[in-house]
């Protein structure tokens, strides 16, 4: 429980770094983009941020058991960046707790996304991040929490080829509880192909080692 509540303190304290770090320096660009800061160029899109408590009730009852009925109170909150080809700093939260109203189920904190990270490059072409972060294509294997670089290569219409190639390495978090894994660590990388938003094809490869495993 100690470890438990020391992860959870952490990850706040992360979160609450993105907000304060990269909230006023977006809110600051897009404000001098809409004011006419840079001609031709459309005004950047706002952060999206939202606080989402959800309230879940079951009953059921059992042939010669008394009948029993269990609520469960999850709250989300997410804070993220938009994906943006230009230069820039960029974060993202993803932060769920659920608590359940019978005693034998423990309540539950988890972190899907926590990272802070920065584009640079003439279009944002280069990528790193570092933090918790779940990459979406690798499926159940895409939970990290380490590092990551990644190389986007940015069309020149909005329906040309996009390049992308990432690597990536860290330790597996516990994605339905605070912490990590104990002497669990991956490693891997991909490479991607996407044109518009209809058509997208990805090969990784991810390497996760316990121990002598």
């Amino acid at each position: 429980m100690p470890y438990r509540s020391t992860s959870l303190r952490l990850l706040l304290i992360v979160a609450a770094a993105c907000l304060v770090g990269v909230a006023p320096a977006w809110g600051q660009a897009a404000s001098s983009t809409s004011q006419g800061g840079s001609s031709g160029s459309p005004p950047r899109p706002p952060i999206d941020g939202r606080v989402t408590f959800l309230v879940n009730t079951a009953s059921r009852k059992v042939e010669g058991l008394d009948s029993r009925r269990d609520t469960e109170l999850a709250t989300m909150f997410t804070f993220r960046t938009p994906d943006l080809d230009a230069s820039g700093l960029e974060a993202g939260v993803d932060l769920r707790y659920s608590r359940y109203t019978t005693v034998d189920r423990p309540d539950r904190a988890s972190v899907y996304d926590g990272f802070a990270g920065a584009r640079f490059g003439s279009h944002g072409q280069f990528r790193v991040r570092a933090g918790h972060m779940w990459l979406p294509d690798l499926g159940t294997a895409g939970a990290l929490a380490g590092g990551l670089f990644e190389y986007r290569h940015v069309p020149t219409t909005s329906d040309g080829l996009r390049f992308t190639v990432g690597g990536f390495s860290g330790v597996e978090p516990l994605v339905y509880d605070t912490g990590y894994a104990p002497g669990v660590r991956k490693s891997g990388g991909y490479v991607a192909l996407q044109r518009g938003f209809m058509q997208r094809h990805v090969v990784g490869y991810v390497q996760i080692k316990q121990s002598g495993l």
